[in-house]
């Protein structure tokens, strides 16, 4: 090879080396970009979104079973990030823990809020308050129709809990606070229902 053809070779062997880490760079820029991507999701899904399958009837005819829903963490993360009790707002969807520590999760709506008393009385429910001293219907306050809601309760909401019932209020159909369950502590919220996916058919924001 002649003196004048080496400097040639080095200057391409160069460029090629130059090209090569270049790739490499962008390569790793990439992966970089995907692995923040992929955080942001997990992070996004464990404090603010999460999904969850009904199991049962106990929400019926709001909710059937297989049920896809997105459930908002939201209030729940503001709360804890404040140090606030987390209190929803009545009439909305809650998905809480078991009471007892358990690792089933629950589906309910929210009917009686901290202080106030919550009777179950001839196929009725009725919520007193220091607004309402003389009780009001909670059921007239959503838009489900309840012809008899099952049970016999008389109780005051303790602090920092919630008066929770499901929509299917026959006899046995819905494990809640008029029976077995009890009242629900903030602690065990996991958030509010925002949205059903599935079926398709008939989504819907809430």
């Amino acid at each position: 090879m002649s003196q004048t053809e080496q400097p040639q070779f080095s200057a391409s062997q160069s460029q090629r080396s130059l090209r090569s880490k270049k790739l490499l760079g962008n390569a790793f820029d990439l992966l970089k970009f995907i692995a923040v991507v992929l955080l942001m999701v997990f992070a996004i899904r464990a404090l603010v979104f999460q999904t969850y399958e009904v199991y049962g009837q106990s929400m019926e005819p709001t909710l059937s079973d297989g049920d896809r829903l997105v459930i908002s963490r939201v209030g729940k993360v503001y709360a804890n990030t404040t140090n606030q009790p987390y209190i929803p707002s009545r009439g909305e969807i809650i998905v809480f823990h078991e009471p007892d520590g358990g690792e089933l999760q629950i589906i309910k709506r929210v009917v009686g809020l901290p202080g106030e008393r919550v009777v179950v009385r001839d196929g009725e429910m009725r919520v007193f308050n220091s607004e309402n001293p003389g009780g009001f219907l909670p059921d007239e306050l959503v838009d489900v129709e309840f012809s008899y809601t099952n049970g016999a309760v008389d109780l005051t909401v303790p602090n920092d809990n919630v008066f929770v019932v499901g929509d299917n209020r026959s006899p046995g159909a819905s494990l809640d606070s008029r029976n077995d369950l009890g009242t629900v502590l903030d602690d065990y919220i996991v958030g509010n229902l925002v949205l059903r996916l599935v079926p398709v058919t008939e989504l819907r924001w809430f």
